[in-house]
């Protein structure tokens, strides 16, 4: 009986060594193909969230354990450079040359003779180096690589590593601390996610030099169904400092948390932003702003965020300029709610504080003016100024002398606040009514 039992699990244990076999041999000549589709997916994904980016292959030699491979990465349109254009004697970088090699199969295990290998399941472990050619034909190696791994989905995560180090261009010094970033990309879902970081990045020129401090990125984002993607974005830095003839001063820490979300049709996101010590003509200014849109139209909002964009891409020739309010008009007529939780300013004279509310009724969008949102619009500002801030700026603009004498800033203890409300285009400051001139604005 006991060398029955031993017979089926020798026989189990033969038939666990073949399938392994397979795997190992066999299935990296016919991984290797989807790991080599995979890649362009990616590629022409990352291309088409880049418009002026133009990814060609330059040739993909595929084997049975390994494939290497060659993409060009156009930048001269993305920059807005010629690709003959020079400054001075140096050429310009045009392109960006990526080569990879992928150790393919399930289990990768090719990837083990070189560094950061791993048989982690997948359809492949690759590694990428990266360099710039010029638009004088010649091309520079760049520092660091790429590591990256191909899931069975399809997935592309690649972590890009790049060891401190120093270059020396121009007269120009670029030092940077070591640089470590995950990237996710996939192609089928559309979404990804970046994150990391770097301590340091410094560039010292003999007329300036500028530094940055502990950059970090954590952002996770996917297509929404409005046109636009989705998500959330954080992203840190400890300081940006410049010191030049003219300039000598650093700013920060600065934070920028944001997220956005769909609700069915309608979007609700929210976004803050901190800034310590930033350099303004009354001196070193620290800014607090928690802010949150709650039921604005999807596909309305996707009409601003383009129009946006629009008017961030230079102007063709006889083209009309673009409108910036395009998209605008139908996003208040559909209604939603604005809503500022935290304004807080400091400066050197003193502090402001605000807190603001908006609820905007949704209306005909035909018929939509300012009028017409004036009537919509229900909503509250909370400002609270410290006495030394109104002497100052007093000092600077008579007339805010006037509007504490009219009662708009109303002394209560070490500070003046004022409270404004305004419903159904009736405006109240203070508790004192103003009927708003609405016919000024037709």
């Amino acid at each position: 009986m006991l060398r029955k039992w031993w017979l089926v699990v020798k026989k189990g244990v033969v038939v666990l060594l073949v399938v392994l076999a397979l795997i190992v041999l066999i299935t990296p000549g016919i991984v290797g193909r989807l790991a080599e589709e995979s890649m362009d997916q990616n590629l022409e994904f990352a291309a088409t969230e880049t418009e002026d980016v133009v990814v060609t292959s330059q040739g993909f030699e595929r084997g049975w354990f390994y494939s290497e491979g060659q993409h060009r990465i156009e930048l001269a349109d993305y920059l807005g450079l010629n690709a003959d254009e020079h400054i001075g004697d140096e050429p310009q970088m045009v392109a960006l040359i990526v080569d990879t090699r992928i150790d393919h199969g399930l289990i990768p295990v090719t990837s083990m003779a070189r560094e950061a290998g791993s048989l982690a399941p997948g359809l492949g472990s690759a590694v990428s180096t990266l360099g710039i050619e010029l638009s004088d034909g010649s091309t520079r190696p760049l520092p660091g690589k790429i590591y990256s791994e191909m899931s069975l989905t399809g997935a592309l995560q690649s972590n890009v590593v790049l060891e401190a180090d120093s270059v020396n261009r121009e007269n120009a010094i670029l030092d940077w601390s070591d640089i470590d970033f995950l990237v996710t990309a996939d192609a089928t879902s559309g979404a990804f996610a970046i994150k990391g970081g770097v301590d340091s990045l410094a560039m010292t020129a003999p007329d300036a030099t500028v530094r940055v401090g502990s950059l970090l990125v954590d952002i996770d984002q996917y297509p929404g169904p409005f046109g636009y993607e989705l998500g959330y974005m954080d992203v840190s830095v400890d300081y940006v400092g410049i010191r030049s003839d003219s300039d000598d001063f650093t700013m920060g820490p600065m934070a920028l948390q944001s997220e956005l979300r769909a609700a069915g049709e309608r979007v609700n996101g929210d976004a803050t932003f901190q800034l310590a010590n930033f350099a303004s003509p009354f001196g070193a200014v620290a800014i607090d702003v928690a802010a949150r849109v709650e039921g604005a139209d999807g596909d309305a909002l996707g009409k601003v965020i383009k129009g946006y964009e629009t008017m961030m891409e230079p102007v063709k020739p006889g083209a009309p300029f673009p409108d910036p309010m395009q998209g605008a008009k139908d996003l208040l007529a559909r209604g939603m709610e604005l809503h500022f939780d935290r304004v807080d300013l400091s400066l050197p004279q003193g502090t402001m504080t605000a807190r603001m509310n908006l609820v905007i009724t949704e209306s005909d969008p035909d018929g939509f003016n300012i009028p017409a949102l004036l009537l919509a619009l229900d909503g509250t500002l909370d400002l609270k100024v410290s006495q030394g801030l109104v002497d100052y700026a007093t000092e600077l603009e008579s007339s805010i002398g006037a509007a504490v004498g009219l009662g708009y800033l109303r002394k209560s203890g070490d500070e003046y606040e004022t409270f404004v409300e305004i419903r159904s285009g009736v405006l109240t400051i203070n508790g004192a009514p103003m009927q708003i001139p609405l016919s000024a604005f037709q």
